[in-house]
């Protein structure tokens, strides 16, 4: 198990560098957004990532414990001697890390949701020289004529607060 699951890992893990490092280079050509064909090799990496580190789990857990997964050792029998001070300080450690990387986070979403969306001129000028599909370019006009409608004037926003 160990053995096809470190495979797999690593396998899908150079996959994913392979697909990042082809659009990567599309990109550098220029011929990314053109690329329809490179849509469906990214459209099933997806759940790789996933994958990808289940497989590393089921390495890490039953390569590091084979003695007790198989019934040899009980887990009692290896346990190591950690005080009960040192799981508590490692465990606070996590917690304010991932406390500050989500207080990070959403302070940076507040401020793209306070920002707001591009202007339609801004995303229009973006199109120009894209080869995009009908339906893609249709949709990004009807944007700006339901953005048009439906946006409130200075004069309403200042009148709301």
């Amino acid at each position: 198990m160990v053995f096809f699951s470190f495979r797999i890992m690593v396998g899908l893990g150079m996959l994913m560098i392979g697909v990042a490092v082809l659009g990567a280079y599309l990109r550098w050509r220029g011929t990314l957004y053109q690329s329809n064909w490179f849509l469906w090799p990214v459209s099933f990496m997806a759940p790789t990532g996933v994958i990808a580190v289940l497989a590393g789990w089921y390495v890490v857990e039953i390569g590091r414990q084979p003695w007790i997964i198989y019934g040899l050792v009980r887990t009692s029998d290896i346990v190591s001697p950690l005080p009960a001070e040192r799981v508590l300080f490692s465990m606070t450690l996590f917690v304010l890390t991932y406390s500050l990387l989500f207080a990070v986070y959403l302070y940076f979403m507040r401020k793209l949701i306070k920002k707001g969306p591009a202007p339609i001129e801004h995303l229009e000028q973006q199109r120009i020289g894209v080869k995009a599909s009908g339906y893609a370019v249709s949709f990004t006009k009807s944007l700006a004529t339901d953005t048009d409608a439906s946006t409130p004037s200075d004069t309403d926003k200042k009148g709301a607060n």
